[in-house]
Formats: C-alpha cells, sequence, structure tokens
C-alpha cells in the first residue's frame, strides 16, 4: 500500500470526519505512521512480516492493559481492507513527545524511573498470567544472533573505524557470547529507545510507551539497555531501584554495563549506513568508550 493509498484508506475509516492535520512519519524502520488531527494514529506495517507480528501485538498490549500501568500504552483498533486482510491499526495518541526530542535533565528523574520501573515490572511478569500468549513470542535473541550481529559490523563497519574502536567492540561482543550467563527469560518491549517513550516536556513527567512490534522473549535485562545507551548508568540504576523482580539486580545491571547498554549504536549505524541517511559516528564512538568503561 502506497502513500496515496494508505490516506485514502484514513479517510475511509473517518467516518465522515474532516481532516484538518495530518502528520506523516515513513522513515521508521517497521512502519509508516500518521497522526490525524492530532488526535487518532494510524499505523501501516512497512512489511508482511511485521504485519504479521501486529495480532500478536495487540494480544499483549490487551494483556497488559488489565495489569493497570501509570505508563498509558496504545489500544488497538485492527484495520481490514476490501478481502478482510488486516493492514494495520488505529490508536487514540498517548500526550507527550518522545523522549529524543527533549533535554535528559527532563527525563532522568526519581518520578520517571519510577513510572519506568512500574511498567517494566508488569510487562516482564507477564508470562506468569499470560503464558498462552508468550509461548508465541519470537526466542531470537541467542549467541547465534549476537554473533551474526558482530559479523555484519566486521564486515560493513569495521573498515572505517580505527584499530582501537575494531579491539573494543570485538572484545564487548566476544565476552558476551562466550561467558553467556545463566538467567531466567520473560516477555521483553525489544525496543524501548527514546523514540518509543513519550513525556510530557512541560510537566516533565512521562505519559506514555508505543510501538510493541519488536516484543519478544529474552532476558529482562534487554529493556534496560536504552536507557543506559542514551542516559548512563545512574539512571538506568534509579529505574532499577523501583523494579520488582527476584533476580539480583546487580546481576541485571551487570548484563546491562557490559552488553545490552552498549550494543544499540551499532544497529543504528548499519541501518544509517544501508538507507545512506547522515549519521555522528564521532559522537556514537565516542559514547560507546564512555559506556563501556563507565563503571559506576
Amino acid at each position: 500500500m502506497d502513500t496515496r493509498e494508505q490516506r485514502r484508506f484514513i479517510q475511509s475509516h473517518l467516518s465522515g470526519q474532516t481532516i484538518t492535520s495530518l502528520q506523516k512519519n515513513t522513515d521508521g524502520w517497521d512502519n509508516d505512521l500518521y497522526i490525524v488531527n492530532e488526535q487518532t494514529v494510524f499505523r501501516f506495517p512497512k512489511t508482511l512480516e511485521v504485519a504479521s507480528k501486529v495480532i500478536l501485538e495487540a494480544e499483549l498490549l490487551h494483556a497488559l492493559h488489565n495489569t493497570n500501568p501509570m505508563l498509558e500504552i496504545p489500544k488497538y483498533s485492527s484495520l481490514y481492507n476490501e478481502n478482510q486482510e488486516l493492514i494495520g491499526v488505529s490508536y487514540r495518541k498517548i500526550p507527550g513527545q518522545p523522549l529524543a526530542s527533549v533535554k535528559s535533565s527532563h527525563v532522568c528523574t526519581s518520578a520517571n524511573a519510577k513510572l519506568i520501573a512500574d511498567f517494566l515490572t508488569k510487562l516482564h511478569r507477564l508470562p506468569r498470567h499470560q503464558p498462552s500468549l508468550v509461548k508465541r513470542l519470537s526466542d531470537s535473541l541467542t549467541t547465534t544472533h549476537w554473533a551474526k550481529l558482530l559479523s555484519s559490523i566486521e564486515e560493513k563497519l569495521f573498515p572505517y573505524f580505527s584499530d582501537l574502536y575494531r579491539a573494543e567492540i570485538t572484545d564487548t561482543f566476544s565476552q558476551f557470547i562466550q561467558s553467556p550467563s545463566v538467567h531466567s527469560k520473560t516477555t521483553v518491549h525489544g525496543d524501548l529507545t527514546a523514540s518509543n517513550l513519550l513525556i510530557d516536556q512541560e510537566k516533565q513527567i512521562m505519559t506514555g510507551v508505543i510501538d510493541f512490534t519488536d516484543a519478544m522473549w529474552a532476558d529482562p535485562a534487554f529493556d534496560f539497555g536504552g536507557f543506559y545507551w542514551t542516559y548512563g548508568g545512574c539512571f538506568t540504576k534509579d529505574i532499577l531501584a523501583h523494579y520488582d523482580t527476584d533476580e539480583n539486580k546487580d546481576h541485571i545491571y551487570k548484563r546491562v554495563r557490559e552488553f545490552y547498554g552498549l550494543q544499540p549504536v551499532f544497529h543504528d549505524m548499519l541501518y544509517t549506513m544501508r538507507h545512506q541517511l547522515e549519521f555522528n559516528w564521532a559522537t556514537a564512538l565516542s559514547t560507546f568508550l564512555k559506556r563501556k568503561h563507565d563503571h559506576s
């Protein structure tokens, strides 16, 4: 479905409502996104693979709604074409701006740490209450997955890196792949980055979480990686302090600090290279070294 078809489809589902404003974002990895009249979000998967995840994603969100998380999450209405094929979802727009557009000082507060911790606690507990649902989640973050990611980095990125960065990156991945820790797995969001978290900029309080397309069955520490990469160890520890888990939190933080909180940048690098987008490589690599050697 191209952009023109998407717009016609949106108009047909507005029950005669006039479109006074239409914001479009087609730069995302998985979905084309439209915000209509600053009230309703329409999301169209870019590929059949992403579309196949939507039904499971909607079930997951329904189950999570029943836990009453303090952060708002989408409530999907499924969208079908004339052949009754699912082509997307719509939901009421959650108020707020992406964290990526807000100063870190507005994000890294104790109040926001508590909200994030409440969300993660309830998401990660879902297997206890929805075993049939979580059994259908992908279990793909294996050592094979990380070894393939390292191979892609070596092939596509290493030619542009200095010997120092090559050595540091190889060490980061090798240590994790060769010494896997023993831990339980759970439901994770899978893409908990600053682009998928929303905040009220004036009140400096988080409002919601979006885009559960990459939800999977994995190490719960994985969901803390984006916070460590973007905001550092102190805020990550603040979240963990309010997070309710049976596992030793020091063990979770160790996996985040030594690997999960370092690897997000390489996905961005590979993506920007593949699509020939602008990217501040020097800053990203400098941040990688800073985070890798942050022993707080």
